[in-house]
């Protein structure tokens, strides 16, 4: 039998204070010995030991001008493996590529991610029955996808680690990356009008698509009127986010004043549109031009291509991986990332008639 080692009462406290910094329980500055003595219930002599105990692991960090010493995580500390929920926006996107390359990636790095229950979709973006979920699961970090900005403030606001892949950003303190779609969709409107279009409809998800809700409509609006178009609710209309709501979104577009060229922001949504445009014998490009926010490998079996936004997701994937070890090795990290968008044009884009 090995023999046993029976830790100090000061290696105790320690060892608990070792793993509050861990968890990010702590960081910043170690309160002073009075302080955290109070709170546990012992000596403060023993706490003052304890911590020159971590001084000396170096999780701490003395300042000549300071009274109090600083928190650091040594490079050495191990990395604890993190159990990481996924709050997808709907059930389709757990099918994705791109989606199943980050759990691949997530689990080579020794994590365990997995997908809650109900998707934002099916909870109806609603914030309270978010946190019943919150609550009933049990998770070490969130990762949260195409939320809008309600949802990413009140995550933001929780003592939870999170992550906010695409969605609302701007502005709030949480981690996150998504596509810097503007500089693309800036490119796409110019080209656009270059070809004599003037009636240009942008269909983003229902839910979001409120005139000037976000910063991409605002881009979007932005950039139609510096080329002398005209903008309202008809070229960012927004409808009930539901196979029928869309349908009738479109019925309604071609309806009395059909758009010239539609920006797509979902290729399901794109897919859907050509077999509208299918069954009302219209043509692409020379009765309506598409361009779709992404390029999906299905894109390549299509004739003509479809003119998109390109944008790689691998370096998205990467970033999510390295703000779960960082959390993992209880380091802070709220960083947010922008991904290099280009647009490329292919055949789906012609000119207005």
């Amino acid at each position: 039998m090995h023999p046993i080692k029976l830790q100090s009462a000061a290696e105790q406290i320690a060892a608990h204070l070792c793993k509050e910094i861990s968890r990010g329980s702590l960081s910043g500055s170690i309160p002073g010995a009075k302080n955290i003595a109070a709170e546990l219930g012992v000596n403060h002599k023993t706490v003052a030991t304890a911590v020159g105990i971590l001084e000396a692991k170096g999780f701490l960090v003395s300042h000549p001008s300071r009274r109090r010493r600083s928190i650091v995580i040594p490079e050495s500390t191990p990395m604890s493996a993190l159990r990481i929920a996924i709050l997808d926006y709907d059930p389709p996107a757990r099918i994705e590529r791109s989606q199943i390359g980050l759990l691949h990636l997530l689990r080579e790095s020794g994590h365990d991610p997995f997908y809650t229950a109900k998707t934002l979709t099916e909870l109806q973006m609603d914030t309270r029955r978010i946190a019943s979920l919150v609550k009933q699961v049990e998770a070490d970090a969130w990762i949260i996808c195409s939320a809008p900005r309600e949802i990413s403030e009140w995550f933001a606001e929780q003592d939870i680690a999170v992550f906010a892949l695409f969605g609302a950003r701007r502005g709030i303190l949480i981690a996150g990356v998504g596509p810097d779609y503007v500089p693309a969709l800036q490119c796409a409107l110019r080209r656009l009008v270059e070809l004599g279009h003037h009636r240009i409809v942008t269909l983003i998800d229902g839910g979001r698509a409120k005139l000037g809700s976000g910063h991409t409509e605002h881009a979007i609006l932005d950039e139609m009127e510096k080329q002398g178009l005209q903008t309202g609710p008809y070229n960012l209309p927004s409808w009930e986010n539901s196979r029928e709501g869309f349908r009738q979104c479109l019925d309604s577009l071609f309806k009395h004043t059909p758009p010239s060229a539609l920006l797509i922001e979902e290729p399901t949504h794109l897919f859907a549109t050509l077999q509208f445009c299918g069954e009302r014998g219209l043509r692409v490009p020379q009765d309506v031009s598409l361009v779709c926010f992404e390029n999906p490998p299905s894109f390549a079996l299509g004739k003509p291509a479809i003119s998109n936004l390109h944008w790689d997701y691998h370096p998205m994937a990467r970033r999510i991986t390295r703000w779960a070890n960082n959390v993992a090795r209880g380091k802070e990290d709220q960083r947010q990332t922008r991904i290099k968008v280009e647009f490329i044009e292919g055949g789906s884009i012609g000119p207005a008639q």
